[in-house]
C-alpha cells in the first residue's frame, strides 16, 4: 500500500511515496530528533519519493541527509528535483544534533567542546553517527543509541517500506548491505549519498569509507580533520558539490576530497536559464538569496531556494548533477 502523500505535483512530477517514522518498527529510537518528534513539535518521519515509471535511473536509489537540526520535510523541493530526475529518493531523519553542551548542534562545536585539538574527532564523530559503536572509536561524551545511526535508520526505513509495499523492489537495497554488521562489505552501488551543510559531512565521510555510487554535497562538508586527506573509496568522477560564496568557503574541502575541479557559475539573482555545464563537479552561486534566508539555507531548504515561477532556479543544475553521478557509475560496480 502507499502511505500518506504530500501534495506536492505538477504534470510531470514525481510521486510523493510516504512518511516514514524511525520509532514505527524501532522502539530503541531515543534521540533527541525522535524526542523532539514528541515534546518539541519537531518531525522525525523520514520523507520517501518515487520517479514516475520508465525513467532512466529509477533504480537508483539516493539517500538524503539533512543539516544540523533540520528536518526530513524541510527537503522536500531537492528529493522532487532528484526524483523528476529519475532517483528513489530518501530524506533520511538521523541525529544531526551533536550537542556541544550549550545547544549547539554543529560537528565542530561539540568537537571543539569536548576534543579540543583533537584532529580525529570529526572523522570519529562521523563515523560514530553513521555506523556506530562497531567502528572501535572511543569518543566521550558521545552517546547516541547505536539504533540512531544512519545505517541503523536507513535499514530500518527500507524494511517499512518493503513491508508496506512488498512488489516495489525495496527489498533489492536490504540486499545490497548488510543489514547486520554495518562494517561487513556490501555493494553501495546501487546508492547515491546526498546532504546539506553537517549532512554533506556525512554523505562525503561515507563516501570517503565506502565505494558508493555517488556523492553530492551541497554547502559543505565544514568540516575539517585528517578524514578529508584520507584515501577515498569512492572514485573521484563520482563526487559533485555545491557552494553559495556568501557563505564559508567549501574550496579548501573540495581539493582535499579530491572533487574535480570543472566549475560552473550561477548567478541566481538574474534572469535564467541556470544550467550547470556538462562535465562539471562543482557549482557555486554567485549571488541570489530570498529575503529573511541565509546563503547557506538557500541552496536546499524548502522555504528559501530561489524560485523562477513555482520551480528552485537549481532545478536543471541539481538534475544534472544527479544524472552525472549516475552516469559516471564506478566501473567495478555491478550493473
Amino acid at each position: 500500500m502507499l502511505l500518506a502523500l504530500f501534495g506536492l505535483a505538477s504534470a510531470q512530477a514525481a510521486t510523493a511515496y510516504g512518511t516514514f517514522s524511525p520509532s514505527c518498527t524501532n522502539n530503541g529510537v531515543t534521540t533527541a530528533v525522535e524526542r523532539q518528534c514528541t515534546s518539541g513539535g519537531h518531525d522525525a518521519d523520514h520523507h520517501v519519493w518515487v520517479p514516475n515509471p520508465g525513467t532512466a535511473a529509477e533504480d537508483r536509489l539516493l539517500v538524503f541527509l539533512p543539516g544540523t537540526k533540520n528536518e526530513a520535510r524541510d527537503h522536500d523541493w531537492v528529493a522532487q528535483i532528484a526524483a523528476n530526475a529519475g532517483f528513489r529518493v530518501i530524506v533520511l531523519s538521523y541525529d544531526s544534533n551533536q550537542e556541544d553542551g550549550a545547544g549547539n548542534g554543529q560537528i565542530g562545536a561539540f568537537c571543539n567542546t569536548h576534543h579540543f585539538g583533537d584532529t580525529a574527532c570529526h572523522g570519529d564523530l562521523g563515523e560514530r553517527v553513521l555506523f556506530g559503536s562497531g567502528s572501535g572509536v572511543a569518543l566521550s561524551n558521545h552517546n547516541m543509541d547505536d539504533q540512531d545511526t544512519v545505517h541503523a535508520r536507513l535499514v530500518d526505513v527500507l524494511t517499512q517500506l518493503d513491508a508496506a509495499n512488498p512488489t516495489h523492489g525495496w527489498d533489492d537495497y536490504l540486499n545490497d548491505i548488510d543489514v547486520a554488521d554495518p562494517y561487513n562489505d556490501a555493494d553501495w552501488c546501487n546508492f547515491l549519498f546526498a546532504g546539506f551543510s553537517q549532512g554533506a559531512a556525512y554523505a562525503a565521510q561515507l563516501g570517503s569509507m565506502r565505494d558508493v555510487g555517488g556523492v553530492v554535497m551541497l554547502d559543505g562538508p565544514g568540516a575539517v580533520g585528517d578524514w578529508l586527506t584520507a584515501t577515498h573509496e569512492t572514485d573521484p568522477d563520482l563526487w559533485f558539490a555545491v557552494h553559495h560564496v556568501n557563505n564559508n568557503d567549501k574550496t579548501a574541502q573540495w581539493d582535499d576530497l579530491g572533487v574535480p575541479n570543472g566549475q560552473t557559475a550561477l548567478n541566481l539573482g538574474g534572469g535564467g536559464p541556470w544550467p550547470m555545464t556538462a562535465g562539471d563537479h562543482r557549482v557555486y552561486v554567485t549571488s541570489g538569496q530570498p529575503a529573511g534566508c541565509t546563503a547557506h539555507n538557500s541552496l536546499a531548504l524548502d522555504n528559501c531556494m530561489v524560485r523562477s515561477g513555482a520551480v528552485p532556479k537549481l532545478n536543471e543544475s541539481y538534475q544534472e548533477i544527479f544524472l552525472q553521478a549516475a552516469a559516471a557509475e564506478d566501473p567495478e560496480c555491478a550493473p
